[in-house]
């Protein structure tokens, strides 16, 4: 009983890591798209509350990087 409920856990995860990676290299070969590709396919396993709190932080993080490639972003937020 053990091993089905952590099997079921480690599938679930794995399902979601396997979103995460996916929206990912969208992300990076476009520049844009995770939370368009990431969201229906997080959805599928977790509630969508869960996946609307899983994707913030790497959506903050990878558009980081982003804001601070132009330059401008200091000067920009001082306006």
């Amino acid at each position: 009983m053990l091993i089905h409920a952590l099997y079921g856990q480690a599938s679930i995860i794995a399902a979601v890591g396997c979103s995460l990676i996916v929206a990912g290299l969208l992300k990076g070969t476009i520049g844009v798209g995770m939370p368009v590709v990431a969201l229906p396919q997080l959805s599928l396993f977790i509630d969508i509350k869960s996946a609307a709190m899983l994707l913030s932080l790497p959506l903050v993080f990878s558009n980081v990087p982003q804001a601070l490639e132009g330059g401008k972003t200091v000067r920009a937020s001082r306006n």
